[in-house]
């Protein structure tokens, strides 16, 4: 059953909503299926940039592909505007980078993006006007008249964005979109990504590029075996604390540093100054022995953590208390 009762709110704010959408792959085997995603549930308001990221084979590609109306689910209710994605009008608001995507390779880019154009509804008049200046803003613009044959990787890809926004749609779905790119090609794909967001689109990628998500994302959603382990804004995953504290100490007292960071087996120097990251059940012990060796006590603070180490620590949680099989 392709569409279910929902058991979200539907608000006019929503731009795409997943609820409980399960996918089954039968193998090639007599018993057994594949269960690539499985109760996938999350929405995105209009404007936001969500981070789609996971493990290869996590289901990423597999939700992406549901989305777009490229498969369907085994269960569940996948809407975008309030619409199913089969839908065929639905289509027109919606801009695609697939993770591998195909070029005509006898096509130069600005006739491939002409050609996109016209697949898209767009009136002929526009369709120049807008090719070029995507061209000029994905910095490809002087090799729009070089065969696609001849492009580089990195080029290709900024060619494969320039295609998913050719229609101005409200939604882009971008598979691995950083994927390729050199970090001029990187910051520049950031930075196009954001103005979408300041025009009011709405954005949802996949990257294994923490470090770009942790730039341009309002929020992560994590899927590990097909299972959404976390749907936060970014700040709160940054700031998950593992249960550690940091406690730095002043330099007005060197004697006995050494030995206490031998002790707790951590500790660095900064300017001066020694921080300590220690266990919460260990803060007082530690501030009591500081104190007793003349130590200066700065600063108490909850580390704030990257977010591949945030999510290194939500794929060990999930591998400890059993994940998914």
């Amino acid at each position: 059953m392709y569409r279910s009762v929902l058991s979200l709110d539907i608000e006019e704010t929503m731009m795409v909503i997943f609820d409980k959408v399960e996918k089954t792959y039968p193998t090639a085997l007599e018993r057994g299926s594949v269960r690539a995603l499985r109760g996938v549930s999350f929405s995105m308001e209009r404007g936001e940039v969500v981070a789609y990221v996971g493990r290869n084979g996590a289901g990423k590609t597999t939700s992406l592909n549901i989305l777009l109306g490229l498969i369907r689910p085994t269960a569940g209710t996948i809407l975008i505007n309030d619409t199913p994605p089969v839908e065929s009008h639905v289509r027109n608001h919606v801009g695609y980078l697939p993770e591998r995507p195909y070029f005509y390779e006898q096509l130069t880019a600005l006739q491939f993006l002409r050609l996109m154009g016209k697949l898209s509804h767009m009136k002929s008049a526009d369709i120049t006007t807008r090719a070029e200046s995507l061209l000029e803003r994905l910095d490809i613009a002087s090799v729009s008249h070089r065969r696609l044959r001849s492009f580089s990787r990195g080029m290709l890809q900024r060619l494969g964005i320039a295609q998913a926004m050719i229609h101005d749609p409200e939604l882009l779905v971008l598979d691995e979109p950083l994927g390729g790119l050199d970090p001029m090609g990187r910051k520049l794909v950031r930075d196009v990504i954001m103005d979408a967001r300041k025009s009011g689109k709405t954005v949802l990628y996949s990257s294994h590029i923490l470090s770009d998500a942790e730039l341009i994302a309002d929020r992560v959603v994590v899927i590990n075996r097909g299972v959404i382990l976390k749907d936060a804004h970014l700040d709160e995953l940054r700031e998950t604390s593992r249960g550690l504290v940091e406690v730095t100490l002043g330099p007005s007292a060197t004697i006995g540093l050494e030995e206490l960071s031998a002790r707790w087996n951590q500790g660095k120097r900064s300017g001066g100054a020694f921080t300590l990251t220690v266990s919460d059940h260990e803060l007082q012990q530690i501030i009591s022995t500081a104190l007793s060796i003349g130590a200066e006590v700065r600063e108490i603070c909850t580390p704030r953590v990257s977010l591949e180490d945030a999510l290194v620590e939500l794929m060990d949680e999930s591998a400890h208390e059993g994940g998914v099989s």
